[in-house]
């Protein structure tokens, strides 16, 4: 077992690799050396060039100009920014993957028991008790290499008298959660106000788990995972299931997220970079719009950030437990949100690109890596070798289909079910081509929309952001295209392979599916905010490395005067100092960058979304129509929706949470059919504000009656209310 290496300084713990001497880095050596003279103004240049790219960008001017600085600053920052060095964190020399295979047999056979008791589509007491035994069984399997103290001992340690201090970037994280959570919580109730489509069978089915009917896939709505209505259920579990329970459950979900990019990112970089990831994370416009909007889709980031976050223990520590974290995330995810299963190529490819890795490195002499020891694992490069990657990787599949052998059963026995919603998408994407393009010239420029999300135009929906804007906040969008570069630049250096495949692998569900002409998805490419989160971190955390250098050099006594006196035989000397230290300038920097990130996004979302959010100025016609219908008690209450369009699932959920419910709809208003016919007594009639036959005759049949307009917030008339009294 190694000894622990306490925390170096911030100075050193930045490598200063000649250019060009590693194999991981841009081998310009002239170059590099000439901006390694000059590289906190080399990087200067490179931010202010992206900035200028992005201004441009936003401005709709000079469009050409803003990919060329966008390039141009890329490249000198790859060229100028150091590596993060973390020598000393890891073992060195990995311990060998230990597997209790009876276990594991074990573990087979409860997953097959699983599989057999798993059957129409039900979750059945025994088969999900058979299936909890083989996961737990198979985790148990895959043990920790035992050389380092438990986790039990390592706590104690840390409790022990003075030793108990808490680091400044886990009083970021916590802060960066506060942060994640007043943006997702302030005005849940009201923004935004509409449910949209797809709430009303969110609502529908989490009704359906309170009743006791327990799915392992939701058919309805071309099908849809379960395990958002489940957390719909057990928070309404707490109070009772409304539309707002269904935001907080996916606010709560967006909340969690925070933390576990903070885990990815310190494990392919350190604690610093994850703790600017989850303050990045917590202010994202994009992210917050998801997780406010009570869509299963929220799970997305998380399980894809989850299963990044194991796959890197896995390939940086490489043992069997770390592989065993990996196969559950996975497995889990599959019940997620169908873009999730564009995960597992991810995967896949990233084991392959390291195991080659590894490859390269074997039989090769392992000595130095800009001054390090030899190390079948060196903590800069995660080259450990090809058999030890496959094998690890290999048990991670393993856990991988004990955990999601409730949804490969419900696979098998409805495949059609299950691939409903992907044959609709293939029809739809074919039916877009028909006589305009090929498949490959949509694809390239698919994928080159997809580039664009992140800085130029991103979703066109309204229901869930301003429509067209970039994805990613002003501050976000530069530091994500030079962590980019300056990952393109060292790919072999820990984990910036892994969040340069990610992103690719995470953005094709979005590309694949894109109909002709069709824009980004808020949703479908959501499983690349975490990977860029990280990388525009990586970007931060080099900057305000580079300023803390700079501090350090400058003087702390910047005045001291002296005065010398003397009356008679007594002689006086008065010196006065001024000393400043400037070592909190560089974090009082980037704070002050990522509260014009929370700025920004506060701005956008909270202002501009509100003033253009469903159905119109985040005015919900579904919502107002079921408030008319909640303030009438005197009688039976009618919608006449045809021939115009209203969303009644949406109106049914409202009321459903407010204990009431709609008489009914009529389709064809007549005095001699019901519900007008032989009725006496008061009645409520919502009608659309063009329907003036239906008007008419509702006025005809009731001698007295009141009519009141409902105004969007513009001031055009949304419906009409009708109470007559006969």
């Amino acid at each position: 077992m190694t000894a622990p290496v306490p925390p170096d300084p911030v100075a050193s713990r930045w490598a200063s690799p000649r250019m060009g001497q590693s194999g991981t880095g841009l081998r310009i050596p002239h170059l590099g050396s000439a901006l390694s003279k000059a590289r906190l103004p080399a990087l200067g240049l490179a931010l202010g060039l992206a900035a200028l790219a992005q201004t441009l960008a936003d401005r709709r001017i000079a469009l050409g100009l803003a990919p060329a600085a966008y390039l141009l600053g890329a490249i000198l920052y790859a060229l100028a920014a150091r590596p993060l060095s973390r020598a000393g964190e890891l073992p060195a020399s990995p311990a060998p993957l230990r597997v209790h295979f009876p276990y594991l047999l074990w573990a087979l056979v409860f997953a097959g028991l699983a599989f057999a008791g798993l059957r129409h589509n039900r979750v059945t007491f025994q088969g999900l008790l058979a299936w909890a035994i083989g996961v737990a069984l198979c985790f148990s399997a895959l043990r920790v290499d035992g050389t380092g103290p438990s986790l039990w001992r390592r706590v104690v340690a840390a409790l022990a008298p003075g030793r108990w201090r808490i680091p400044w970037t886990t009083w970021g994280l916590v802060a960066a959660i506060l942060l994640g959570a007043y943006l997702r919580l302030y005005r849940l109730l009201e923004l935004p106000a509409d449910l949209g489509w797809d709430l009303p069978y969110n609502y529908s089915d989490a009704q359906r788990i309170l009743g006791g009917e327990y799915l392992i896939f939701f058919p309805d709505n071309m099908g849809r995972e379960g395990m958002f209505f489940y957390l719909i259920a057990a928070v309404a579990r707490l109070g009772k299931l409304s539309p707002y329970s269904m935001r907080i459950t996916s606010a709560l979900v967006g909340i969690a997220t925070i933390p576990a990019l903070y885990a990815l990112a310190r494990e392919c970089a350190d604690r610093e970079t994850a703790t600017y990831a989850a303050f990045l994370l917590a202010a994202n416009k994009w992210h917050i719009a998801l997780t406010r909007s009570g869509y299963r889709v929220s799970l997305m980031p998380l399980f894809a950030i989850l299963a990044l976050y194991g796959l890197a223990r896995g390939l940086r520590r490489g043992r069997a437990r770390d592989w065993a974290w990996a196969g559950l995330f996975l497995g889990l995810g599959l019940w997620t949100y169908k873009a999730f299963t564009f995960v597992f190529p991810t995967f896949i490819l990233c084991v392959g690109v390291y195991a080659l890795f590894g490859l390269r490195r074997r039989g090769a002499d392992n000595g130095t890596l800009e001054g390090q020891s030899a190390s079948p694992l060196a903590p800069d490069v995660w080259a450990a070798p090809p058999r030890r990657v496959l094998l690890g990787a290999g048990l991670a599949l393993l856990m991988t289909v004990i955990t999601a052998v409730p949804m490969i059963r419900f696979m098998v026995d409805s495949p059609k079910v299950y691939l409903e919603r992907e044959l609709h998408a293939a029809q739809l994407v074919n039916e877009s081509l028909a006589g305009r393009a090929s498949w490959l010239g949509n694809a390239a420029r698919n994928t080159l929309t997809s580039l664009l999300m992140f800085h130029y135009e991103g979703d066109g929906n309204s229901r869930f952001g301003v429509p067209f804007q970039r994805h990613l906040g002003f501050l976000s969008g530069v530091l994500f295209a030079l962590g980019v570069a300056a990952a393109l630049g060292r790919f072999r250096r820990g984990g910036n392979t892994l969040l340069l495949l990610a992103l690719l692998g995470l953005t094709a569900p979005m590309t694949v599916t894109m109909l002709a002409g069709e824009k980004p998805n808020l949703f479908r490419a959501s499983g690349t905010i975490g990977p860029a989160l990280v990388l525009g971190a990586m970007t931060l955390r080099t900057v305000r490395g580079e300023l803390a250098g700079l501090a350090a050099r400058v003087p702390t006594e910047w005045f001291r005067v002296t005065v010398d006196g003397a009356a008679g035989e007594k002689r006086s000397v008065h010196t006065v100092k001024l000393n400043l230290n400037l070592a909190f300038l560089p974090l009082l920097l980037v704070a002050l960058a990522l509260v014009g990130e929370v700025r920004e996004t506060s701005r956008t979302y909270f202002n501009d979304f509100r003033r253009i959010a469903p159905d119109a100025a985040n005015y919900s016609i579904a919502l107002e129509l079921a408030k008319a219908i909640i303030r009438f008690e005197d009688g039976p209450t009618y919608v006449k929706p045809w021939p115009y369009w209203y969303d009644g699932r949406a109106l049914a959920a409202h009321l459903d949470a407010a204990g009431r419910s709609l008489t009914g709809e009529i389709l064809d208003l007549r005095e001699d059919q019901l519900p007008l016919a032989g009725f006496h007594g008061r009645m409520l009639v919502l009608l659309h504000p063009e329907d003036q036959e239906s008007l008419n005759t509702l006025r005809s049949f009731f001698p007295r009656y009141a009519l009141r307009e409902e105004h969007f917030p513009g001031g055009q008339v949304s419906f009409l209310a009708f109470t007559g009294e006969r």
